[in-house]
């Protein structure tokens, strides 16, 4: 029989929590109990928890779909197919890139330890393949490259993004001005992947340096 559900406490409460527990101490280093500890105010019974989750492992693949879906969140609204041009795109993307900067630099500043690697690793593993979806539909709509080329483009940029983006969080790099540098970069080395013309990825890089910076 299933367990019943208590209603003062939410699923989102347990991924919430084991998130930052994740973070802290690593996937070995966190058990049940102290999900439930972190969660429940009321009751700390098992039942509560086996009521959404059917072992620690659905948690931690929780956690990771979570945190993905609410970082690509923020670059949805520049994929979008609607009548915007490439401009406006890459400023969304910039903008998405800041936003979700500076929302994860908790994140980021714990990112440091050898326990959560992993979950960063996963984390990263998830975001890219999101990405790389919306990436590869932007460059064949957009005539940026042949279609049979554009997932392959794709998850390069999204790769490269990735990659940059780890040695950023488990470097420990948290500060503004380190956010900014690394947006920076990440505009100058996709702009130089996707082939664009000069005349083109020059206007774009220098509309796009610094901008949306926090000042």
């Amino acid at each position: 029989m299933r367990p019943r559900k208590d209603p003062g406490i939410r699923r989102e409460a347990f991924i919430d929590a084991a998130k930052g527990l994740f973070m802290e101490r690593g996937f070995k280093g966190v058990s049940v109990c102290d999900v439930l500890d972190a969660v429940a105010t009321r009751s700390s019974s098992p039942s509560v928890f086996y009521y959404y989750f059917s072992s620690k492992d659905e948690l931690y693949r929780a956690v990771v779909e979570t945190v993905a879906r609410e970082y690509v969140a923020d670059f949805r609204g520049a994929f979008a197919s609607d009548e915007k041009g490439i401009e406006e795109r890459f400023t969304l993307l910039v903008g998405g890139m800041r936003k979700s900067l500076a929302a994860s630099r908790e994140l980021i500043a714990e990112g440091g330890t050898e326990e959560n690697r992993l979950l960063i690793l996963d984390m990263r593993e998830r975001v890219t393949q999101e990405l790389a979806g919306l990436w590869s539909e932007f460059l064949s709509t957009a005539g940026l490259c042949a279609a049979e080329s554009a997932h392959a483009l794709a998850l390069f940029v999204t790769g490269g993004m990735g990659e940059l983006l780890f040695s950023h969080m488990v470097g420990g790099r948290a500060c503004a001005e380190d956010d900014d540098e690394l947006v920076d970069r990440l505009v100058e080395f996709t702009l130089g992947a996707l082939g664009l013309p000069d005349g083109m990825r020059e206007r774009l890089s220098n509309m796009l340096r610094g901008h949306g910076k926090d000042r």
